[in-house]
């Protein structure tokens, strides 16, 4: 069986980083997909969470509407408040693609992949894209891999 989520999308607010008890890194956004057009469009929030390097790099490159794609796998979780029993869904990213430039520039970026590992984020390359096409195929420079 396979439990793999794929989204294109735009961050409805700025990622919140944070560090979990045993020191890892852990960056939580929301992202916002569209289905449909003009008056059909209808749009779908999603929870996201990164861990390790990865949460790192999010939290210092993506900002309220940055463009990414996420892919990872839907998680499900229950908990009590109140004694209510509360549900929760988010997407645990093993990999997210930053698809705007650092300046919102966005006609002569590459596509950027994250993934987990031990990648300082200053080492993380911003090519630019060929002239033809307008894109370039993922190499391992622009790839980071857990």
């Amino acid at each position: 069986m396979l439990n793999q989520i794929t989204l294109i999308g735009r961050l409805g607010k700025p990622p919140e980083m944070r560090y979990s008890a045993n020191g890892k890194a852990v960056t939580k956004f929301s992202l916002a997909t569209d289905d449909g057009f003009g008056e059909n469009k209808e749009t779908t929030w999603h929870n996201v969470v990164v861990f390790d390097k990865s949460a790192e790099a999010c939290a210092q490159y993506l900002d309220k509407g940055s463009l990414v794609a996420v892919v990872g796998r839907q998680t499900h979780r229950k908990y009590d408040k109140d004694g209510d029993t509360r549900y929760f869904s988010e997407v645990v990213a093993n990999r997210v693609q930053f698809l705007d430039s650092r300046n919102a520039d966005t006609s002569n970026a590459t596509p950027l992949t994250v993934a987990g590992g031990d990648i300082d984020p200053d080492d993380l390359p911003f090519h630019h894209r060929p002239e033809n096409d307008g894109w370039q195929e993922e190499t391992e420079a622009t790839r980071c891999r857990i």
